[in-house]
Order: C-alpha cells, then structure tokens, then sequence
C-alpha cells in the first residue's frame, strides 16, 4: 500500500458498515464531479456488481468495493495530522474495528493521447474522495500518496492536497482572478466585480460591516445590551409612544395652566417644531373640545362619560 511510485492517485476509504450496494448508487455523483472538473466521460463499466469503472478522455477512475477489511499491521508506521494523542487513539481504535473498504483509483487512460497532470489527477482523486466520504459515511480515509491516515472529520477540513488546483472556467465569470504570487500586478477590475484574494470569511466580514456602517448610537446601545432587531424594533416603537404621552400629559397640563400659552406652543411647534405631527394632532383634539364647549355639548358629553 505504500508504494508511491506509480503514476496513479489511491485513496481507501474505511467504514464499520457494508456498503457495497450504496457504491453504485454513488455513479450519477462521480459522473457529474468528472465533468465539473473538466473531464469528459466517454464509458461505464461495473464489473461483478461491486466495481465501478469510468472511462474519461485523459483518465481512468476506479472505485471498487471490498468487503474484507485490510490487515491493522499494513498502516503500522502510517502519519497521522496534528498532534492530538487523543485523536490519534480514537482513529486507530476505528481502524481495529473497520470491516469493508472502497479502493478509489484515479489513473492515466491507457490509450489517451494526452493523460492529466500529477496535481489534476491529485485533485479529482481527493473530489471524489471527500463525495464518497460525505456520502456513504466512511469511518477513515487513507490517502495512498503520503501515507497518511484521516479521520472522517480531518479529511472533510483539510484542503485538497495539491499545489495549484486545476481552475474550471466559466463562460459567464467575466472576472480575472487575482494572483498570489509576489510582486504581481494591481488587479484589473471588471465593474462590479469581487477582488478573490479575499477568502469566504473575510467576504462576510466585509459585508456584515457594511451592513452595519450606518447603525445609530442607539442600534449599538441595544447590541451591547443583547437586544435582537425584532427587539429593537418593538423597544424603539415603546420608546416612541412613551415619548407621545408624556408630552401630551405635559400639553394638558400647561393647557390647565395657561390656554393661550398652551395653544402658542402648539402652533409653534406645528409650523417650526420637531414634534409637528403631534402638534397637529393636539391642535384638532383642541379645535373639538373647543367647539364642544361652545356648543354646550361637552358638558352633557362628559356626563355620559
């Protein structure tokens, strides 16, 4: 198993569980995972129920089923990532108690003119690899290639091991990557394009801050105290309506007092004030308190009441 010489990329995926039957049903994924990748699919084969064969124009792609487990002593010496004794004896406990495989095969077709290169064969391998894994929930994946052992979760982080992923252009993208190398050139934006030196986490930072840039004094007070929007909203609507009655408690009041400083304030703030809306409100309940009273009725309204 640890023969690396050969042009071919091997990954074996380990499970505690049969899954012969559940591979086949896998084939529309890999078929539709090779053509994203680029490479064109030009045959099918499954052989003996358990080994599904697909022949591409620069590659060949074997996954085949075995229900035998491998022998515990053939990954004796296999690298493990990190360094986490805890993890390191829960993966090799799984590994004891493994009972079937799937053999991933990713080679140069035979009879093609111009096979991959080593990093798209490297690639389209650990595709595969990591659909199958989600898939039919594999227990560990050993990748042939540096002899290194993965539990499931390590294998679904880490990054495909390759220097330069192969890119899969779209038509529609009119946007230029920008390079990583030193010393490369400003980048040459299209409008409205995105820069992609920005990785997905820092997209959202920047999104989420521009979202936030035009939050009040107050939207940051009801943040810090642990208030939800939908909160904020219903805070700031109380806020408001307080706000109302007590000036309308204070109208009453200077009305009390001095009715025509009253109805000075009033029109004052209906034509220059801040609170115009409550000023007019305030000056029709007058007008209709004033023609009750003129009328005679108010006295037989309050009465009734």
């Amino acid at each position: 198993m640890k023969d690396t010489a050969t042009i071919s990329i091997e990954a074996n995926l380990l499970f505690t569980r049969a899954v012969g039957d559940a591979l086949l049903g896998e084939t529309g994924e890999i078929l539709a995972t090779l053509e994203m990748l680029g490479f064109r699919v030009t045959g099918t084969r499954v052989e003996d129920g358990r080994h599904l064969l697909i022949s591409c124009d620069r590659v060949q792609v074997l996954a085949a089923y075995c229900p035998v487990p491998f022998e515990v002593s053939e990954f004796s010496g296999t690298q493990r990532p990190g360094h986490d004794p805890l993890a390191d004896r829960l993966v090799f406990e799984t590994l004891e108690a493994h009972r079937a495989s799937v053999k991933l095969l990713v080679t140069d077709r035979p009879d093609a003119m111009m096979g991959a290169s080593h990093d798209e064969k490297r690639h389209l391998c650990w595709e595969l690899a990591d659909l199958l894994l989600e898939d039919l929930g594999a227990q560990l994946v050993y990748w042939n290639e540096t002899d290194m052992l993965f539990s499931a979760g390590e294998f679904a982080r880490s990054a495909p091991p390759v220097q330069h992923a192969p890119l899969v252009i779209d038509p529609a993208d009119t946007r230029e990557p920008v390079s990583l190398a030193a010393g490369a050139e400003a980048p040459k934006l299209h409008p409205g394009a995105h820069i992609f030196a920005l990785s997905p986490e820092e997209e959202l930072e920047e999104l989420e801050r521009d979202r936030l840039k035009a939050a009040t004094a107050e939207d940051w007070a009801r943040v810090s105290r642990g208030i939800a929007p939908e909160e904020g909203e219903r805070e700031l609507i109380d806020e408001e309506t307080a706000r109302a009655g007590t000036n309308y408690g204070l109208l009453i009041l200077l009305m009390a007092l001095s009715f025509p400083v009253a109805m000075a304030v009033l029109f004052y703030q209906l034509i220059r004030g801040p609170n115009a809306r409550l000023a007019a409100k305030a000056v029709c309940v007058t007008a209709l308190g004033v023609a009750l009273d003129q009328s005679g009725m108010a006295a037989e309204v309050l009465s009734l009441l």
